[in-house]
């Protein structure tokens, strides 16, 4: 289902099983409201009266608008707020609102025959997730959260009479003693406990509950137990045969299931499609949860199953496989069907596995029955296992993916949110007191879930401990694992039964792979590190070992805990140095690919590439960015400088600024240690270009000092003159117009007197912005159109797009906007050729702006451009939004600050 509401709860929304943002209390009871009658006009004055009451604000329709207009766009196309004549509608199929869901099941069930009844009462409960709008206040909230609990109560009620009815007293009892325990002085309630633990044999605990209630009922409302309590407790007395069940159960019941987490945090998600999946009628259901050692499959399966127990009257049988249970062999199927054939009653003996299957599929026809098999093996040890009755379901974990099975759902765990780890951690007092610290804590346990289990455990066992204290024994990585571990619990114990599975070359690669430190790595890396061959069936050898994650085809990731149990194994460190030159070689191509007349000089490297087009290009420098960063960090100076230096212009083209940084930082610290001034003053000098870039004015300006004194001790004139033309440029952006110019000019001369052509090209581009802000607009012209006619003779498309943009904001400006128009397209098909977003965007603005001079639609090319820099991390998502919103969007800073 796209999208899933609830109101038995806090407020939620769920879209393509993401939560929306529904904003404050305030917004969500405006939402509460729509959704508690959908589509269906609700009047604006009804609307105001139910979320403000009696005493609303004076601007109070400006803040109801304000409060739809943000839940439209929270809440996107899939739920559609309709303005209509005196007030709004909200388009959505009822059936994705768990109150009107949960009213249709019920009408369903009153017209049903017992057994579809059973199931549809038990489908409707199951919506219920706590107190109806808990999360929102007010007179309006209060009354409503009423008459649903009267709604739930009155659902309850039919739902256990029908179950008694049907002779299910012995799974019924341990819920109305839980119900009863949140309404105790519930008399219907009462007295339907009194006839299920009559005939479950415990008259004693039905009259304990009758004298309990009884003195409830005095104490609190001064009451006597009513007409029909009273008559329950009677016909207890004296045995009376008319409390006996019209249809008897006599199979056993069994409730194997082990004890529920009291902490169970989290999977809100995950939970809601287990219980959906195994509680829809049909076949026999089956879903199969894989994942990695310690991500929680056991927990989050028995979790479910509790949650499910009333859907399965009939009772739950548990068994843990052992197939990922270290020093334990695997149980056979005959083992557990042995076990299940006593427990449901049949004690033939030892016969063969399938006459053993054939019984134990016999013993369950016909009935509801909730089957875990628990840390599976492999799909060959759970067949036999698996009931044929429509009412029963399967619910297996494993660490393998067990895609053999015929007719099972897949669900694959992943690590939990920072949010729920932290929950998890510790008690919310105490994660209140340093919570940078708990955040902290479950980021060095790679948020996986028995790594903060274990790591709680440690603290409240240790309660002097503060959270800083655990956090500062983590931080030493090759602690860590040693650290997480609590009386039988151990993060290494899980990953040792994987690994001790691989064969010896995936092993051998397992451990080599560990030297990375990037978040992921293509089939190329992995193969450089065994220094060639096909590596792609042992990397999902270990995948199917759940070592790796494959979040994409040909892509793998490993989790940090297990990268450090990897690298607590010998790898020689050549192998690494495979996998920088493999980097390397790319990064040059891509280099050479994106900027094909650059005159920066590029390492060498002897590795083939894997590039050949521009597309790839681009695909690779956005695909592999965080990896490249890892590698430059981990490289030897020499290393790290050619790095940087080769990915100067792929990062730069696709507007990667801020990693640039970092790269050019490393760079610069890199040459500095090995007494290199010629790289150390190029670093600077990019470093400063950068900064600019990103409109970091003082960062750019201290930077390209420090170049240029490297430069001019070294007499390099044209290293100087690139640095005066960023700082022309700099200053320019300061409107320090004057300084600008005599900047420019210089390099200018320099570049002339040099011979440097791209660089005489590049310095009349930046003066010509100069002249463009000053308002000369004739001599920006003349720049722009000499710089264009140099590129054009260097062959540098890069170039020739930098100077039709400026030839079209220049003409522009100077009012004439059809050229403009043609020159900002010229320069959008370069951008789009040489795959520079921020150019396209650029283009694409002005290209709007001279559109919009002449009377013609721009919007559609202003808001490419919006979406562009959006995705550059040029505009925040609210300035992205407030330029859309605007007719003639302003100009953004960042373009602004180009042209």
């Amino acid at each position: 289902m796209a999208v899933w509401c609830r109101l038995a709860g806090p407020v939620e929304v769920r879209v393509r099983g993401e939560f929306a943002d529904i904003g404050t209390p305030r917004q969500r009871c405006v939402l509460a409201v729509l959704l508690m009658e959908p589509n269906s006009v609700v009047a604006v004055s009804s609307l105001i009266d139910r979320v403000w009451g009696d005493d609303p604000p004076a601007s109070v329709r400006n803040t109801l608008y304000a409060h739809i207009a943000r839940l439209r766009r929270a809440l996107g196309p899939e739920m559609e707020i309709i303005r209509r004549s005196g007030g709004y509608l909200l388009s959505v199929d009822q059936s994705a609102v768990d109150i009107h869901r949960f009213r249709q099941l019920v009408t369903r069930a009153r017209a049903a025959g017992d057994e579809e009844a059973s199931s549809l009462y038990g489908y409707a409960l199951e919506l219920w997730q706590g107190t109806p709008l808990a999360d929102v206040t007010g007179d309006w909230a209060t009354h409503t959260r009423a008459a649903l609990v009267n709604e739930w109560a009155a659902a309850v009620l039919e739902r256990n009479a029908l179950e008694l009815r049907l002779g299910r007293h012995a799974a019924l009892l341990p819920e109305l003693r839980a119900l009863l325990a949140e309404r105790p002085l519930d008399e219907r309630l009462a007295a339907q406990f009194m006839v299920a633990a009559y005939r479950s044999g415990c008259p004693a605990e039905a009259l304990a509950m009758f004298t309990d209630i009884k003195t409830r009922l005095a104490d609190e409302l001064g009451a006597d137990p009513s007409p029909e309590l009273r008559r329950t407790h009677s016909l207890i007395l004296r045995d009376d045969p008319s409390l006996g069940t019209s249809k008897p159960v006599t199979a056993p019941v069994p409730a194997e299931l082990l004890m529920d987490i009291p902490d169970f945090t989290g999977r809100t998600f995950e939970v809601d499609l287990l219980c959906r999946a195994l509680a829809k009628p049909g076949p026999v259901r089956m879903v199969a949860i894989n994942g990695p050692g310690g991500i929680g499959k056991s927990t989050l399966a028995i979790h479910a199953a509790h949650r499910l127990r009333s859907e399965f009257p009939d009772g739950q049988l548990y068994v843990d496989l052992q197939g990922a249970t270290a020093g334990l062999a695997p149980l056979t199927p005959g083992e557990v069907l042995d076990r299940w054939l006593h427990t449901l009653g049949d004690d033939v003996g030892h016969v063969h596995v399938s006459e053993a299957a054939g019984r134990f599929r016999s013993l369950v026809a016909g009935r509801k029955l909730l089957v875990v098999l628990d840390n599976a093996l492999d799909a060959a040890q759970v067949r036999p296992l698996l009931p044929a009755s429509p009412g029963c379901a399967v619910l297996i974990t494993s660490r393998r993916a067990l895609t053999t099975l015929a007719g099972a759902e897949h669900v694959s765990l992943d690590v939990l949110s920072e949010e729920s780890a932290v929950a998890l951690l510790a008690p919310a007092e105490r994660v209140a007191a340093e919570p940078a610290e708990a955040r902290a804590i479950v980021g060095l346990c790679g948020l996986l879930p028995l790594a903060v289990r274990i790591a709680g455990a440690r603290l409240a066992v240790r309660p002097h401990w503060s959270l800083a204290d655990l956090a500062a024994r983590l931080a030493d990585s090759r602690k860590r694992l040693d650290e997480l571990q609590v009386a039988d619990l151990a993060v290494r114990a899980g990953f040792a039964i994987g690994y001790e599975g691989l064969s010896a070359e995936a092993a051998r690669l397992f451990r080599l792979i560990g030297l990375l430190d990037g978040p992921d790595f293509g089939v190329r890396i992995a193969a450089a590190l065994v220094d060639g061959g096909d590596v792609e069936e042992l990397l999902y050898e270990i995948v199917d070992a759940q070592l790796l994650g494959s979040p994409a085809p040909g892509r793998f990731r490993m989790h940090d805990l297990i990268r450090l149990y990897a690298r607590e194994f010998p790898a020689p460190e050549d192998a690494r140095q495979r996998a920088f030159h493999a980097y390397l070689a790319d990064a040059r191509q891509a280099s050479v690919l994106l900027h094909p007349s650059s005159t920066r000089r590029l390492p060498q490297c002897s590795v083939e590439p894997s590039l050949t087009t521009s597309a790839e290009a681009i695909s690779w420098v956005d695909t592999e960015r965080a990896n490249l960063v890892a590698t430059v960090h981990q490289a030897a100076p020499a290393d790290a400088i050619a790095l940087a230096a080769a990915l100067f212009r792929p990062f730069d083209i696709r507007g990667h600024w801020t990693d640039l940084i970092v790269l050019l930082r490393l760079a610069a610290t890199s040459a500095r240690s090995l007494g290199d001034a010629a790289a150390e003053a190029q670093s600077k000098e990019d470093m400063a270009y950068v900064y600019g870039r990103s409109g970091q004015y003082a960062e750019a300006i201290a930077a390209v000092g420090e170049a240029m004194a490297i430069y001019q001790e070294s007499g390099d004139t044209t290293g100087e003159a690139s640095c005066l033309d960023i700082l022309g440029r700099d200053y320019m952006q300061l409107r320090r117009y004057s300084e600008a110019v005599e900047c420019l000019t210089k390099a200018l001369r320099i570049s002339r007197t040099a011979g440097h052509r791209r660089g005489e090209a590049r310095v009349l581009n930046t003066l010509g912005l100069a002249y463009q802000r000053m308002g000369q607009l004739a001599e920006a012209i003349t720049c722009h159109t000499d710089c264009l006619e140099i590129d054009r003779d260097l062959e540098n498309r890069y170039g020739q797009g930098v100077a039709y943009a400026n030839l079209g904001w220049a003409h522009l400006r100077a009012g004439r906007a059809g050229e403009a128009i043609g020159h900002h397209t010229d320069g959008l098909t370069i951008a789009r050729e040489v795959g520079d977003r921020y150019l396209e965007a650029e283009a694409l603005w002005g290209l709007g702006q001279a559109q919009h001079a002449l009377g013609q639609g721009a919007r559609a090319t202003w808001d490419q451009a919006i979406t562009i820099l959006h995705e550059l991390g040029l505009l925040s998502t609210a300035e992205a939004g407030k330029l859309v919103a605007q007719s003639v969007p302003d100009t953004p800073e960042i373009i602004v600050r180009s042209t």
